[in-house]
């Protein structure tokens, strides 16, 4: 019979390969890789709640019989060309115990993945070692693996996507994973991931790079692909200043630097040179510096909150739908495009608390805003409007003490 299977569709945006054919038909596998999926059945059990391996009954021919398993006909014998460990579907408990090293004896595999479970110990260094002419996509995220990453990965110069998002992988990124020629999607979120990131992404086909809740430090990466629309490097230990190869991603749309330890100014070709960006998430760094751009900036969501900021707010911000300048230290007067952005609904909310800003001005004054519409002007040099309703952590002064609006105030 004919089954179709569709590689990829893992939560990354547009990101989706196209399907592969396979002839699944009675012939015997091939007795390496049926000793192969013994091991790994040995190996692994299933969670409560899970019946996975319960069909890896090896009376029956694995190839017709067998959850998770497709296979394609070469000469005399079947081979393995597709490996999804786990029921996969919404809420299944998953797999627990360790990854049999003997998967790199299916070496026709193009795709190994692992359901949301319980899987510890180290990730097999025999994928790399014999899966390199093969392996297309690689998914093993949310389980519990440890160790590092293996060197050998770098020979897997036909990967198209590698998620090994939220496990406990430690050590530093080999560079030679930023070197593999044909990745798409590079997923290693929520880890812990140590040392510096690769200075260099060669793959001219990546749109996805996440290696945001790490352990990385040192500065970013001085290369990455033009291709890219997503770049998330959150929530880690970087320095330095934001890279200015930024200025050249014309595709990317999201943009989060998050909660890491930038200084310096927020380069201005950000805003001119990225007309496609809809996210751009910069809160909780050390930036420092006013804010320049030159056109309406018409994005989703921009977050500036929580940094060094300073001078007049920059009144093209006030096109984007949800806007966070709070906690920094800009000065003078709301630009009145953000009043009107406000009262026509376009713009929802607009946080500019814990700031030094000395005026805000509604026209006509009494105007009601929207009721989708939220301000919170809370602890700046003025006294908030009547409208302004702020979070929780806004704190409880409406104004900042008046020694601290003196212009010879010093923060």
């Amino acid at each position: 019979m004919v089954r179709e299977v569709s590689i990829l569709r893992l939560g990354l945006g547009a990101l989706m390969l196209a399907s592969i054919h396979y002839m699944v038909m009675a012939q015997q596998l091939h007795p390496d890789e049926r000793d192969a999926l013994l091991d790994i059945k040995k190996q692994l059990k299933d969670l409560p709640g899970s019946s996975f391996l319960s069909t890896w009954d090896f009376e029956r021919e694995p190839c017709s019989g067998f959850s998770g398993i497709v296979c394609t006909i070469i000469g005399a014998s079947s081979h393995v060309v597709m490996l999804n460990l786990g029921d996969g579907y919404a809420g299944s408990p998953g797999l627990t115990g360790t990854l049999s090293p003997r998967i790199g004896e299916l070496r026709l595999l193009q795709q190994l993945t692992l359901t949301a479970g319980s899987v510890r110990g180290e990730l097999p260094s025999s994928i790399g070692e014999n899966l390199g002419s093969s392996l297309q996509f690689l998914g093993i995220s949310h389980n519990q693996l440890s160790g590092c990453i293996p060197a050998s990965f770098a020979s897997l110069t036909r990967l198209l996507v590698l998620d090994l998002s939220s496990n406990s992988l430690a050590c530093a990124i080999p560079h030679e994973i930023a070197l593999l020629p044909s990745l798409v999607a590079l997923e290693l979120s929520h880890n812990k991931l140590s040392g510096p990131i690769p200075d260099r992404f060669t793959s001219a086909s990546m749109t996805h790079l996440d290696l945001g809740w790490n352990e990385l430090s040192g500065e970013m990466p001085r290369s990455l692909p033009a291709s890219l629309t997503y770049l998330s490097l959150k929530n880690n230990r970087l320095s330095g200043s934001m890279a200015p190869s930024l200025a050249s991603l014309r595709a990317l749309t999201t943009l989060d630097l998050s909660s890491n330890e930038l200084t310096g100014a927020i380069p201005s070709l950000l805003w001119s040179s990225n007309p496609n960006l809809v996210s751009v998430q910069l809160q909780r760094n050390h930036l420092s510096g006013p804010v320049a751009i030159e056109s309406p900036a018409r994005m989703s969501r921009v977050d500036l909150s929580y940094n060094n900021l300073s001078g007049a707010i920059p009144p093209m911000l006030a096109f984007s739908e949800n806007v966070f300048l709070n906690n920094n230290h800009f000065t003078g007067s709301v630009p009145k495009e953000f009043a009107d952005g406000l009262l026509s609904a376009n713009l929802r909310n607009l946080y500019l608390q814990h700031n030094f800003l000395t005026g805000f001005d509604l026209s006509p004054p009494d105007a009601a805003l929207p009721a989708a519409a939220l301000l919170c002007l809370q602890y700046n040099c003025l006294t908030p409007p009547s409208q302004s309703a702020c979070p929780l952590n806004a704190g409880k002064l409406s104004s900042r003490p008046p020694h601290q609006c003196l212009s010879s105030y010093t923060p």
